[in-house]
């Protein structure tokens, strides 16, 4: 099963993508009583955690921040195209908390028994400190 996880996590990342894609560029109105800046950052810690377990061989490196901030500014870019969307400066920030929220969560990530299989298959898992240790 653990062999799977990077079989499962690029889909899902795929996904992820369109999904927040299309949820951005769409004309359509946000939920009433949902935070625009909350799930700006809840997206992006998810694209976070699947792209970095979509590609478990390298920790979350500069390459993925890179890639997702300007996945990010992409987003706010296009929308600024729209007659219906604007360019949000502060959308963009939400964006980048939700990726450095997700690198600081890290360690407390690896620690959870299904989650932790993603650093497992890197190697990592090793040179975390366990109760047992």
């Amino acid at each position: 099963m653990l062999s799977k996880w990077p079989h499962y996590a690029k889909p899902i990342f795929a996904l992820l993508i369109l999904t927040i894609t299309y949820l951005s560029l769409a004309p359509i109105d946000h939920p009433p009583g949902t935070n625009d800046k909350f799930n700006h950052f809840i997206a992006f810690f998810a694209l976070s955690f699947w792209l970095d377990a979509a590609f478990p061989k390298r920790g979350f490196n500069l390459l993925k921040f890179i890639v997702l901030v300007d996945y990010g500014l992409l987003i706010e870019l296009t929308q600024g195209t729209t007659s219906y969307r604007m360019f949000s400066f502060y959308d963009w920030i939400a964006d980048i908390v939700g990726i450095l929220l997700y690198v600081a969560a890290i360690p407390l990530l690896q620690r959870l028994p299904v989650i932790n299989a993603r650093w497992f298959l890197q190697g990592e898992r090793q040179s975390i400190p366990t109760s047992e240790s």
